[in-house]
């Protein structure tokens, strides 16, 4: 037999190197890609938080990039989202990560922006935050939007004269709450009063009684959702007759246990999520309900769509490219999924249409999906 002269031996073996180099790069191709999500999984927000994971876990199950996403607890407290990006970003070197809670975003941007990434987020944002951070990206609605279309209907469809207005003292409180009463005041409602609570509060006896005591047509409430139950059953024992509105959150199962039949009657905001594709909501509803146990609500929904428009984004920047991911996004415009329609205007900002609904005999149900909503400024 005859031997292998040393050019063949050296082309085999630069041959055989190629071959490696190719399989390692297919290999990698076909890797997974990993993203952090820092939310509130345990705590007042819970409620909002296991939605929003269960529908991004079962988006992964259908991306053409292998999403994997690491999904880390923080109770919208900014030092625990701050050592969690410092995971994300230095530890596990994953530069598009998401964000829930706007009370950490000035905790984290910095970091996010320093390390060259793009920080996605999932809860409330607001135009200022936008703007002071060109790599943050708002994906659900600014903060102020449930306002703008509830304190029309309130005025021009009902006739609401007077509102006192109930919210937690965390920063997404203060922004809602602060939104509630600017436009109040706009549309010539009289605002009897604004308390601010602590989200830890259960005991609402002294603040009902100041509310109650003015008798406003209206009491907005929004705090924390098993205290939000326990607000409104404490506001209705104490004799009040009036109109209770509330916010998105209300339509949840903590809130209606807490609650109870106290909450029949109770007006609340809640984003139109009508897909376009009925079939594929039909479907994403069948498998969450299969693997979860329970219905999704429009924040699984929301979350669902966000990881797969992550994963188109993908596809079209690749996986290295986090200023073409986060320009995707800006430049998104319309995009209408199973959790309904949103839009990115020209500024970033994100925007859902709401409706109003009520719970009575024991159902959420819609009183209207066609509100007109104030479209000018809150500044000032």
């Amino acid at each position: 037999m005859r031997k292998c002269s040393g050019h063949w031996s050296r082309a085999a073996g630069v041959i055989l190197a190629v071959g490696f180099f190719f399989a390692a790069e297919i290999r990698a191709e076909e890797a997974p890609f990993k993203s952090g999500l820092s939310m509130p999984l345990s705590g007042p927000w819970a409620n909002w938080g296991e939605p929003v994971k269960n529908g991004m876990l079962l988006a992964t199950e259908n991306t053409q990039n292998k999403l994997r996403i690491d999904f880390q607890d923080d109770g919208c407290e900014p030092k625990r989202a701050l050592t969690n990006f410092i995971k994300f970003l230095k530890v596990d070197k994953n530069k598009i990560n998401f964000l829930g809670c706007i009370e950490s975003v000035d905790a984290v941007a910095p970091l996010v922006g320093k390390e060259g990434g793009v920080l996605l987020t999932l809860g409330g944002m607001t135009e200022d935050v936008l703007m002071r951070y060109p790599h943050v990206q708002g994906l659900y609605a600014l903060v102020d939007t449930e306002a703008r279309y509830v304190i029309p209907y309130l005025k021009e469809e009902l006739g609401i004269s007077s509102i006192a207005i109930v919210g937690h003292e965390a920063l997404f409180g203060e922004i809602f709450s602060g939104s509630l009463e600017k436009l109040a005041k706009r549309y010539g409602m009289f605002v009897t009063r604004r308390e601010r609570l602590p989200l830890e509060l259960t005991d609402f006896r002294s603040v009902i009684a100041r509310v109650v005591k003015d008798n406003p047509q209206a009491v907005a409430v929004h705090i924390g959702e098993g205290p939000q139950g326990s607000f409104i059953k404490q506001l209705r024992a104490n004799g009040y007759k009036g109109l209770v509105i509330a916010g998105f959150t209300f339509e949840s199962e903590e809130v209606r246990k807490a609650g109870g039949d106290s909450l029949d009657g109770v007006l609340y905001t809640y984003p139109l999520n009508e897909a376009a594709d009925q079939t594929a909501y039909l479907e994403f509803a069948r498998r969450y309900e299969e693997r979860f146990g329970s219905e999704p609500n429009n924040n699984a929904a929301m979350a669902y769509d966000i990881a797969l428009l992550l994963d188109r984004a993908l596809n079209k920047c690749g996986r290295s490219d986090p200023p073409c991911v986060l320009d995707y996004f800006a430049t998104l415009g319309t995009f209408n999924g199973v959790g309904g329609s949103v839009t990115i205007d020209q500024n970033r900002s994100p925007t859902r249409p709401y409706g109003i609904k009520t719970f009575k005999a024991d159902n959420y149900q819609w009183v209207t999906r066609k509100v007109a909503p104030y479209m000018g400024s809150l500044g000032g």
